[in-house]
């Protein structure tokens, strides 16, 4: 009797969810990009916040992690002018896509082909 080959224990894609997570290397990096000082008061740097909001899509990529104290963290989620002034320079600074991934990019191309082989048609 043929006996069915057991399925991975994990994903070999990050799901939808998980994406937005910041790996250890990428947390890493940014700390290290900053000398480990908040991106607003430079002060040393507990966190990592979402320049592009996790709960708008923004993933957890370099461009889109900014280093920020617990105090100028809790000043970006609640104080609009913070965020959008935190925002601006990181489109100045990485563009307007900063928050994508690769993943991203890839299905907005596709995207992007497809409806150009609609219209030819």
């Amino acid at each position: 009797m043929l006996r069915p080959a057991p399925k991975p224990k994990h994903r070999k894609k990050a799901s939808k969810k998980h994406r937005g997570d910041f790996p250890k290397s990428v947390r890493d990096e940014i700390y290290q990009h900053y000398n480990y000082q908040c991106y607003l008061c430079m002060s040393p740097a507990t966190e990592i916040h979402h320049v592009h909001l996790r709960s708008r899509s923004g993933r957890g990529v370099f461009e889109n992690g900014c280093p920020l104290c617990t105090t100028c963290h809790q000043k970006a989620h609640h104080k609009p002018e913070v965020l959008r002034a935190i925002k601006e320079d990181y489109v100045r600074r990485y563009g307007a896509d900063h928050f994508k991934d690769e993943r991203d990019k890839l299905e907005e191309a596709e995207w992007e082909y497809a409806k150009k082989l609609a219209e030819e048609r």
